[in-house]
């Protein structure tokens, strides 16, 4: 009982630290976004508007098998690093970024469509990232929760946590599936809202 209230403390210590990466993440996209000067925004505006019409065009299928499969990716990666030694920084890292990207991209799509950019980022960024991102903190903490155990060289039966990592791995999997037919779905919004 006291080494599961330990390991219990453990994974709800990476919680909270995933949950101020993402945070940071999140902070530092929004920063940059408006730290960026007028040229360089509008430079990100004509990739943005080249890339909104090439996703007008692609089918909604294809939009959400192309978001499953950047979901699904972020997911290998992290189970890879959980499986790693050393893998906590790598996880870190991971999780950073996305919190950034997301962070940009909202910030972006708000500065450059205006009024209309409010509801084109919850309903194109915000509300299939409600999905991914409490799906993406639970895989960083379980993952770096396991690469603490390999590190420390755990006394707990190698193959019972390995099947219990593949498991939650796979049942994560699942929810980023569905947040990446979300996104698929939402993304087409997103390409009809024309930027200022």
């Amino acid at each position: 009982m006291d080494k599961l209230s330990t390991r219990w403390s453990e994974k709800r210590l990476f919680y909270v630290f995933n949950l101020f990466l993402v945070l940071s993440g999140l902070g530092f996209g929004i920063l940059a976004c408006y730290v960026l000067g007028d040229d360089k925004l509008a430079l990100l505006g004509q990739f943005y508007s080249g890339g909104m019409g090439q996703i007008a065009l692609a089918s909604r299928g294809e939009l959400a098998k192309t978001a499953i499969e950047s979901n699904l990716y972020d997911l290998c990666k992290i189970a890879f690093f959980g499986l790693c030694i050393i893998g906590i920084p790598f996880i870190s890292a991971v999780v950073f970024i996305k919190g950034f990207s997301v962070g940009f991209a909202i910030s972006f799509i708000m500065t450059k469509t205006g009024a209309s950019g409010f509801l084109v980022a919850i309903i194109s960024i915000v509300i299939p990232k409600m999905i991914y991102l409490p799906a993406l903190i639970m895989a960083s903490s379980y993952a770096m929760s396991g690469s603490l155990q390999i590190l420390r060289g755990s006394r707990y039966d190698f193959s019972r946590l390995l099947a219990g990592y593949c498991v939650t791995m796979i049942t994560l999997a699942l929810l980023m599936i569905i947040a990446g037919t979300a996104e698929g779905f939402a993304a087409i919004y997103g390409a009809q809202t024309p930027l200022n």
